[in-house]
């Protein structure tokens, strides 16, 4: 898959086809927005929703795993979509994965759906909701205005209309903002997405099948 690299903060980010980002100075991929157990909250209030995005999602990063060999995993918010404590069959399915990648160090930036972290602080290592590392500060909200240092984050699960003629194109995008920072596309299976319109000083990276391409 072809990727696309970046310099934030005096770092090398590659943008990665898969939907994340690979730190490779700090052998750390890093991933926003799984929100994992979302569709089995949506099926206890009835709505008819398919079964299986937790398991494709855990899939999904074991591949990158094996792929990129990282020491660290960092996930910038929305582990989790909402409360785990009727779900022990998701926690024990976190659990028995986290046991299959004990040599990884696992982190987690808190997100706003993370409230009931509490119940898998055994499998992730929870850190602030603004932690700063190596000239960057992790976030999940994107923030409105500039930081002290450059940010990553996710929140937004942004997307892309594109248009040729009567065709329209949707597509997950990494988003380069006015306010030094770099927002993510949600990792997870079933997400949904906010339309980012093109603005002044944003600039979009599309994923596009196997491959990331500049669309500003």
């Amino acid at each position: 898959m072809k990727a696309l690299t970046l310099e934030l903060g005096g770092n090398q980010l590659t943008l990665l086809a898969e939907r994340g980002l690979w730190w490779a100075a700090q052998e750390t991929l890093i991933l926003a927005d799984l929100h994992l157990g979302k569709t089995a909250i949506l099926r206890r209030a009835g709505i008819p929703v398919p079964e299986g995005p937790d398991e494709l999602t855990l899939q999904r990063i074991d591949q990158l795993i094996q792929k990129l060999n990282p020491q660290r995993l960092l996930l910038l918010g929305d582990v989790i979509h909402g409360s785990l404590q009727q779900h022990a069959e998701l926690i024990a399915r976190l659990s028995a994965w986290r046991a299959t990648h004990a040599k990884l160090t696992f982190e987690a930036i808190v997100g706003n759906h993370d409230r009931h972290r509490a119940v898998i602080e055994s499998v992730i290592d929870w850190r602030a909701p603004q932690t700063t590392e190596a000239g960057l500060i992790f976030c999940h909200e994107p923030p409105a205005n500039v930081l002290s240092a450059p940010w990553l984050g996710g929140h937004w699960h942004p997307m892309a209309k594109l248009r040729a003629g009567i065709d329209t194109l949707r597509l997950p995008v990494f988003s380069l903002e006015p306010t030094q920072g770099l927002v993510l596309p949600a990792f997870g299976e079933f997400t949904g997405g906010m339309d980012l319109s093109q603005c002044k000083g944003r600039q979009r990276f599309a994923v596009a099948n196997d491959r990331v391409i500049a669309i500003d």
